[in-house]
């Protein structure tokens, strides 16, 4: 097995949708909003400039 071979797992909307009825697992996925905000505004301003 190669450790360095990135292999994600897949999910789908109904698995988030039950990770969010942890109240731990939501609080740590809404604090993550402000940092996902920003990531994204800067990633359509990369776009906007033809960077990608």
């Amino acid at each position: 097995m190669d450790l360095d071979r990135y292999d994600p797992v897949p999910h789908t909307k109904e698995d988030t949708a039950r990770w969010m009825l942890d109240l731990e697992f939501k609080s740590a996925y809404d604090a993550l909003e402000e940092e996902y905000a920003t990531l994204t505004t800067f990633l359509e301003a990369r776009k906007a400039a033809g960077l990608t």
